[in-house]
């Protein structure tokens, strides 16, 4: 969390092909909405449910709980709620 401006570089300039991924448009999202960028952070949500559009908080929780502590884990839900993840 500490470090949101660097994730957002990389993750911009990555290669064109990133942009096709899924879990690199969430992490952008996420990126931007950590850093208060509010208008790009929906715009990459958007973006990542029409390429992962069965993903859902339930999802979210199973895959970054196991990964993370429950602080960080627990922000990423709560923004993709606030973004518009569905519950189930």
């Amino acid at each position: 969390m500490e470090r949101v401006d660097d994730a957002i570089s990389l993750l911009e300039k990555g290669p064109p092909q990133w942009r096709s991924a899924p879990l690199v448009r969430f992490w952008l999202a996420l990126s931007y909405a950590l850093a208060g960028r509010k208008e790009q952070a929906a715009t990459e949500f958007a973006a990542f449910r029409v390429l992962a559009p069965k993903w859902t908080l339930s999802t979210t929780r199973r895959n970054w709980d196991r990964r993370f502590g429950p602080q960080f884990s627990d922000r990423i839900i709560a923004l993709s709620r606030e973004y518009g993840i569905p519950e189930k």
